[in-house]
């Protein structure tokens, strides 16, 4: 079953950054867990997980500035061994900016990143 919402509401909750409402709202399941902490070298990186359909994973990482590219890659590899098919959201503590990533893994491929900003 499908689920959708009207246009303006999407636009109203992706403007507001409320990521969790707006997966919800388009059918997606809460997920068990909501907190995740990464270990990523000497740091500890916090994910708050927002929606969860069929094993797919929406994590948001908005607790500072948005990491830069290379630690991206190494956030999205430590979250990998929590949850293997995610899409991870960086916004900055301003909401000012925001970078979506997913990774896709193909068999004997190196990882491809996507990135939207």
């Amino acid at each position: 079953m499908t689920t959708t919402i009207a246009r303006q509401r999407f636009k109203q909750l992706l403007a507001q950054l409320d990521l969790e409402r707006l997966f919800n709202e388009l059918g997606w399941d809460r997920p068990q867990k909501t907190d995740l902490a990464l270990r990523v070298g000497t740091d500890t990186v916090p994910l708050k997980l927002v929606a969860e359909k069929r094993g797919f994973v929406v994590a948001v990482h908005d607790h500072a500035a948005v990491p830069d590219k290379a630690t991206r890659q190494k956030i999205e590899k430590q979250l990998t061994k929590a949850t293997n098919e995610h899409l991870v959201v960086y916004v900055d503590k301003d909401n000012a900016q925001q970078v979506w990533q997913l990774a896709i893994r193909r068999p004997h491929q190196p990882i491809t990143y996507h990135e939207a900003t």
